[in-house]
């Protein structure tokens, strides 16, 4: 089963850039009227899902909830390497990344609805913001040290601890074949006294990140929503309703991609703690391999709902003229 997740993990890995960079080539080569406004958008995702699939590839970590005992373990050919090596040393800045990334996605899905409903409602303050660099700066410096905090602060009140590695070895030390005292692992054991300030601070990343989550949603619903109102009603031709529609097509696959790759997978382990029920190891690597097709969704949703690209991919060009005008 960890072989299955090893390999699972570097297929997924190249798969990932791959379409990410062929996404970017699309990016960089060829300008789609369909897809001209969110090229700014479009990019950021390529990043992040690079800086993703790259720090997943390296944790390969799987989850671990028994009891109060709560872990991200790293397996595969991670668990082989140990903190001392180079490769060892990539594993603590890889799950900051991650961490990171994660709630980063989440604010990009919320960007870019907002973004499509200035375009389609007309929306003259949201237009007035997106088109100041500084307002821009202030939003980009504002996601990305609010992701990077929570990256930081979730690693320490999850990092390796002596008694800690001590518990995890006399416990799980035969069911992973892992030495944990010699590997980078996150984790909490809520019955260690010694731990609860950590465990308080968790708690603490766990709600400030589920309030952020809800604002997202609401964010994507109530722009959502007007956005299909208004291209159901919208008095343009056929062929450029399409074309709306299309495009709020693969809005909503970006803004479901995360929900499902990113937050089912910890909201199952959330539920089988609180119902203080074991999921089965196969579930585990299923819910691992789950969060790794997120940064492969991504690419694919904007690839296959824009022509233009799917034209430059077919045929090496692009087209003369494009009638994929959606304005």
């Amino acid at each position: 089963m960890i072989l299955i997740l090893a390999v699972s993990s570097l297929f997924c890995f190249i798969l990932a850039w791959f379409l990410n960079l062929l996404l970017l080539s699309c990016l960089f080569q060829h300008n789609s009227i369909q897809n001209s406004g969110y090229r700014l958008i479009s990019l950021s995702i390529v990043i992040f899902d690079l800086l993703f699939s790259a720090a997943y590839a390296i944790t390969v970590p799987l989850f671990h909830a028994d009891g109060n005992l709560v872990l991200l373990i790293p397996v595969g050919y991670t668990s082989t390497i140990s903190i001392s090596s180079f490769l060892g040393s990539l594993v603590r800045p890889s799950y900051i990344i991650w961490h990171a990334c994660m709630i980063t996605t989440s604010f990009l899905v919320a960007i870019t609805f907002a973004y499509r409903y200035t375009v389609i409602c007309n929306s003259k303050r949201l237009q007035k913001l997106y088109n100041s660099r500084v307002a821009r700066a202030i939003l980009f410096t504002f996601c990305a040290t609010f992701a990077l905090t929570q990256g930081f602060l979730l690693d320490w009140a999850t990092s390796p601890l002596d008694n800690l590695s001590d518990t995890m070895n006399r416990l799980l030390s035969d069911v992973y074949g892992v030495d944990f005292s010699q590997v980078y692992y996150q984790g909490n054991d809520m019955n260690d006294p010694t731990m609860k300030s950590r465990g308080l601070v968790g708690m603490g990343l766990s709600g400030l990140f589920q309030v952020s989550f809800v604002v997202i949603i609401f964010v994507v619903f109530y722009t959502g929503s007007k956005i299909y109102s208004v291209i159901r009603h919208s008095i343009v031709s056929r062929r450029a309703q399409e074309k709306q529609q299309q495009v709020f097509r693969m809005l909503v696959c970006q803004a479901l991609s995360p929900f499902f790759f990113l937050y089912l997978p910890p909201f199952i382990d959330a539920t089988s703690i609180t119902i203080g029920y074991k999921l089965p190891f196969f579930v585990c690597i299923v819910k691992a391999i789950l969060v790794y097709l997120f940064p492969i969704a991504n690419p694919l949703a904007i690839l296959l709902f824009t022509d233009d690209y799917r034209y430059f991919i077919r045929n090496g060009k692009q087209r003369i003229k494009s009638d994929n005008s959606i304005n």
